[in-house]
C-alpha cells in the first residue's frame, strides 16, 4: 500500500508542473511560436502525458488489487497455522497482527 502512495506521489509530481506549463501555454495566442513548439503541440503533448499517466495509475491500481489479494490469502494461511499450532510463536509486524 505504501508503494502505491509513493508511486502516486511521483505521478503527481510529474503532472502538476506539466499542467501548469499547459495552462501558461494555453494563454498564449495561437500565432505565438516559442521555438518550434506551438500551443497546439503543447496541448497534444499534455493530452499524451495525461493518457500515459492515467494508464500508469490504472496499472498501479491493478497491482494494488493483486497485492491485496495475495496479502489476504497470506493472512488466511497465517490464521490457519495459528489455529492448528497455537503453541507456535510467530513474530509479525504490528499492522499484520492488527489485521489478524
Amino acid at each position: 500500500m505504501e508503494q502505491f502512495w509513493e508511486s502516486l506521489a511521483l505521478v503527481l509530481a510529474a503532472v502538476i508542473p506539466a499542467y501548469l506549463g499547459f495552462l501558461t501555454a494555453r494563454e498564449k495566442p495561437k500565432a505565438d511560436v516559442r521555438g518550434k513548439d506551438t500551443v497546439d503541440n503543447a496541448q497534444r503533448q499534455m493530452q499524451d502525458l495525461l493518457k500515459t499517466l492515467l494508464d500508469r495509475v490504472a496499472k498501479l491500481e491493478e497491482a494494488q488489487e493483486a497485492l491485496e489479494v495475495k496479502y489476504n490469502f497470506s493472512l488466511a494461511a497465517l490464521r490457519q497455522v495459528r489455529q492448528r499450532y497455537p503453541a507456535l510463536q510467530l513474530d509479525v509486524h504490528e499492522s499484520v497482527e492488527a489485521d489478524l
